[in-house]
């Protein structure tokens, strides 16, 4: 402002301290005129952002909340996501213009969920240790299923494939079961005549450690070994399958030590989300079917090869899953790629609709892991 005469205050080269942080005066004259310039800088703090903020809040699904005070942050009972899926710090909330946010619930045990979006929707994972390449693509969104693309390198599946293998390895492959036992021998298990592959598990390389961690960092939930069963190694050859599943155990499941509490809606634990590894790709057959899917990405919605007809006999489980398979929706195998799902929602409700299935091997030979990650401490941990 130009005032004739005088000095304007604060005078010329003090600074004096205003609500939204410090203007800086100065003042000279020219021709009869005294000259003052004032420039407030706009500090950014978490005070200031709160008084002067709001921000877009939508719900683990997606689906808009509607647009709230950064103040709201401070509420205690929630957290918050951008859509990155990183977490937001109330502090930070207005670093970004016309900020977005997915609010969760604040309950130990409760972990952020990718919101699915649309079918087809692609996001570049951000924040993986070492891995600037990996994306995350929307297959399904009821159950949420994810294809993630550049997940493990070449020489990692074959790592894993060798330990699969190796004389060395006390878990080395076996006959796959079903059941609460886990790779140390706790739990308990059984040979099903529905479930055929073999399996093994690698808990101790450097590269199941990688890969633990990396699964972490993909979900957003921080790194706990006793949320993780050991990396469960698959290996179907022709024919080879297994009947659909949930990888969630049910509720009252007895335990061979007594009781555990799966229920993770009510402060319990169970498995949250499995990351499931494709370490070959499969000639034929070999999907990962999902059945109750919907709606999904390209539901196969075609016949069984001709030439593969004949492999089963009509009565039996495998001739109707390798229909279902080619008749559903279904993900086919793609080496160095994973797909993400979850077994809970965001407030720990076990999703039904996550059932899903090996499917067989028509020709070829499949190679796959399992990595599973629960909500808390796992159960043979406690």
């Amino acid at each position: 402002k130009i005032k004739k005469g005088g000095r304007d205050e604060p005078p010329g080269g003090e600074r004096s301290k205003s609500p939204d942080g410090y203007a800086i005066c100065a003042s000279w004259t020219v021709g009869g005129l005294t000259v003052v310039l004032a420039v407030t800088l706009g500090l950014h703090n978490s005070t200031n952002s709160l008084n002067s903020c709001t921000i877009t809040v939508l719900d683990p699904s997606g689906i808009l909340k509607g647009t709230r005070d950064v103040s709201g942050l401070l509420d205690g009972g929630h957290k918050y996501y951008d859509v990155d899926g990183l977490q937001v710090q109330p502090g930070h909330a207005c670093s970004t213009p016309n900020q977005t946010v997915y609010q969760f619930p604040q309950s130990e045990g409760n972990h952020f969920v990718w919101p699915p979006g649309y079918i087809g929707k692609r996001v570049k994972v951000k924040g993986v240790d070492g891995h600037s390449g990996i994306e995350l693509e929307t297959l399904s969104i009821r159950p949420k299923v994810f294809r993630v693309h550049n997940f493990i390198s070449e020489d990692e599946a074959e790592i894993l494939i060798k330990r699969a293998t190796d004389p060395s390895n006390p878990y080395r492959l076996r006959r796959s079961t079903t059941g609460t036992e886990d790779w140390n021998k706790k739990g308990a298990s059984e040979v099903a005549s529905t479930r055929t592959s073999e399996n093994a598990f690698d808990i101790s390389s450097e590269t199941s450690k990688k890969i633990f961690k990396r699964a972490f960092q993909l979900l957003r939930v921080p790194f706990k070994m006793c949320q993780a069963d050991g990396i469960q190694i698959l290996r179907y050859d022709q024919k080879q399958a297994y009947i659909e599943h949930h990888d969630y155990f049910p509720k009252g499941v007895r335990v061979q030590s007594g009781t555990f509490d799966f229920d993770s809606e009510n402060g319990g634990s169970n498995r949250f989300a499995t990351v499931f590894l494709y370490l070959s790709d499969v000639d034929n057959g070999g999907q990962t079917v999902f059945p109750l899917a919907d709606p999904a990405l390209n539901p196969s919605n075609r016949t069984v090869p001709e030439e593969y007809r004949d492999l089963f006999h009509a009565d039996s489980w495998e001739y109707k899953m390798v229909k279902k398979c080619f008749e559903k929706f279904s993900v086919q195998p793609k080496k160095f790629s994973a797909i993400l799902f979850y077994s809970q929602d965001a407030k720990g409700r076990l999703d039904h609709r996550s059932l899903h299935g090996g499917c067989p091997v028509l020709s070829g030979l499949k190679w796959a892991a399992n990595v599973w990650v629960w909500n808390k401490c796992r159960y043979g941990t406690t």
